[in-house]
């Protein structure tokens, strides 16, 4: 057999990564993709990853990903809050112990199990998507909801109208709800 043809059988055979289209083993347990999602939307994988940062990725394997890498635009979070493109990524020990993305804020919205979610959705929908979540808890500015062993948070709150060139907020509008999805290394 050509080695081509090897190539493209064993890729076949291995799927894509978590952050492409869902395949079989790219999928959470007991979700079936029923219709193809939007590339360029990133994929929650509940207590694992969103987009192509995972939790326990190191520094340098966040850096090959090619996506900017910026401190926190307030200046007041230290090494280990990054913007990582559009993710928010917290280190622990140099490892990814939680990623951020606001939904409302990313064009292409965010894909969970089969369904992509646009930036209009609303936190409700997006809990529906998900597994064995507690009640709503209310909080500063917002709440939010904890899914799939407390290790996949929901956050609604205002959203951000107006951002800085260095991505801080400039304008909150509390009367446009804005959703936030989550995932942690350890439960909430």
């Amino acid at each position: 057999m050509k080695p081509s043809i090897l190539a493209l059988l064993l890729l076949s055979a291995c799927g894509t990564s978590s952050s492409g289209p869902p395949t079989a083993s790219s999928t959470t347990a007991g979700s079936v993709s029923a219709a193809p999602v939007t590339a360029s939307a990133p994929r929650l994988v509940p207590s694992r990853s969103i987009g192509p940062i995972s939790l326990g990725m190191t520094r340098a394997e966040v850096a090959k990903l090619g996506l900017p890498v910026l401190s926190h635009p307030s200046g007041q979070m230290g090494d280990d809050v990054r913007l990582v493109g559009p993710y928010h990524v917290v280190f622990r020990a140099d490892k990814v112990d939680s990623i951020e993305l606001e939904v409302s804020d990313s064009p292409s919205g965010v894909v969970i199990g089969a369904r992509t979610f646009s930036p209009s959705a609303t936190a409700q929908e997006m809990v529906g998507a998900l597994t064995g979540c507690a009640a709503e808890q209310p909080g500063e500015g917002g709440s939010t909801v904890a899914c799939e062993g407390r290790r996949t948070l929901i956050k609604r709150g205002a959203s951000c109208v107006t951002r800085a060139p260095n991505g801080a907020c400039l304008q909150w509008d509390p009367q446009r709800p804005g959703v936030t999805v989550q995932v942690l290394a350890s439960p909430l």
